[in-house]
């Protein structure tokens, strides 16, 4: 096979293998223009093969579905030059997605329950990097935590810094950092 082919992996193996989530099969059969899945695509090598952590993400926003195909136009991508890029058209099976984002009437994500439950009990790094006007680096902090539920409750929410009011969020989190 050419070294500039590229392949897109199947989600549940991949998935089993790593103790990843990706949608169950009723989550997928919902998929529908309008949402957005995530793929997983890489450069095959002389064997055909692909190996994962050489992979990269790549968002696709569905336009089509034809059974069980997917088309639609590639919206953000890892890659650098070989590969997916945004604004590319592509097809793709839909047991490559590896996850999917539904939108309400607004066109704002909803919360994906399966994904948020699946998170539930993992520990999670987070890394915050506060940047200047310039682009320079000011501090950076880390945390590590693990999470404890997920689920998002309406209502208006004024951040402290600042006392702007936040309606309806997609996501809230919080974190409570404790001595050791």
């Amino acid at each position: 096979m050419a070294g500039n082919t590229v392949v897109l992996l199947a989600a549940a193996s991949v998935a089993r293998h790593l103790g990843w989530w990706c949608p169950a099969a009723d989550l997928l059969g919902r998929i529908g223009p309008g949402c957005e899945v995530k793929l997983r695509a890489g450069i095959a090598e002389e064997d055909g093969g692909v190996a994962v952590e050489r992979t990269r993400a790549v968002w696709l926003s569905v336009d089509q579905v034809e059974e069980r195909l997917l088309y639609g136009t590639v919206t953000e991508s890892s890659f650098d030059n070989d590969g997916y890029r945004a604004g590319d058209r592509i097809k793709a099976e839909v047991d490559r997605v590896f996850d999917v984002v539904f939108h309400d009437a607004d066109g704002r994500p909803l919360l994906n329950e399966d994904r948020a439950r699946f998170a539930i009990g993992k520990r999670v790094l987070v890394g915050v990097t506060e940047v200047s006007a310039a682009a320079e680096v000011l501090e950076q902090h880390q945390f590590v935590g693990v999470i404890e539920e997920a689920e998002v409750p309406p209502g208006e929410y004024r951040l402290r810094s600042t006392g702007q009011v936040v309606t309806n969020p997609d996501f809230t989190m919080t974190w409570e950092r404790r001595g050791h």
